[in-house]
């Protein structure tokens, strides 16, 4: 589906902590960067905070939002729980989706992002925060190389979009009324975008979900084809 960004956050189960120590967050990171490999999506924004996270992402042709989060958290918790001798979730249910309309959201969510640790008073700003994306685009090398995860594109777009404007001052200069606005319409869940996105994004929902029913029901007639053919068989 085009012009959408998925706004993924994922908690930690009975407000457990996800992360104890930089071990932990290196580990995560390691695991985001391994995944987006693998299914070639874009990630404009992270943030890794001691009981929950924030993604964002946008899809290429093929990826399923479902089975990159499931893979991702499944051999998280495989690590947390080897590491620490636990056993049983280490996240809260599953991770909570919102579909966004990537043209007018995208610059506001990923400052909305990288303020999170700053609004909890983890830091006193947004650059101290060593375990979110927002270093990688105050930090660019002369070269054009980034640390850590590569983000390089999706910089490069977010950037484009301030139109010359330093990304650090287009953060520090958020109106308190626009992360209010956004915190509840994220809350909220479900969709954040125009009625016409809203309305293109639940008929695809439900068209998907039509094809999804109409191959279990082949799925069915298949084997119920086989057995049959395995009845004739015996026959003989």
């Amino acid at each position: 589906m085009e012009n959408i960004l998925y706004y993924v956050t994922s908690r930690g189960a009975n407000e457990q902590n996800l992360f104890d120590d930089e071990r932990d967050y290196r580990t995560y990171l390691e695991l985001l960067n391994k995944s987006k490999e693998e299914n070639n999506f874009k990630l404009f924004a992270f943030t890794l905070l001691p009981n929950h996270l924030h993604l964002l992402i946008e899809l290429k042709a093929g990826a399923n939002i479902s089975e990159i989060m499931q893979n991702l958290n499944t051999l998280y918790t495989k690590y947390y729980n080897s590491r620490y001798k636990k056993k049983g979730a280490v996240f809260h249910q599953r991770y909570k989706a919102t579909y966004v309309e990537k043209g007018p959201n995208l610059l506001g969510l990923t400052r909305y992002i990288h303020l999170n640790a700053q609004k909890l008073n983890l830091v006193s700003e947004p650059k101290d925060y060593h375990y979110s994306s927002y270093p990688l685009y105050t930090e660019i090398s002369a070269d054009g190389k980034l640390r850590t995860l590569d983000l390089q594109d999706e910089i490069r777009e977010v950037l484009g979009r301030l139109k010359g404007k330093a990304y650090q001052k287009f953060v520090a200069e958020v109106p308190s009324c626009e992360m209010k606005t956004l915190h509840k319409a994220l809350h909220r869940g479900g969709f954040l975008g125009s009625e016409e996105f809203v309305e293109r994004i639940k008929v695809e929902i439900h068209a998907r979900s039509q094809e999804g029913r109409k191959e279990e029901q082949i799925k069915e007639e298949f084997k119920e084809e086989i057995k049959e053919e395995i009845k004739e068989e015996v026959k003989v």
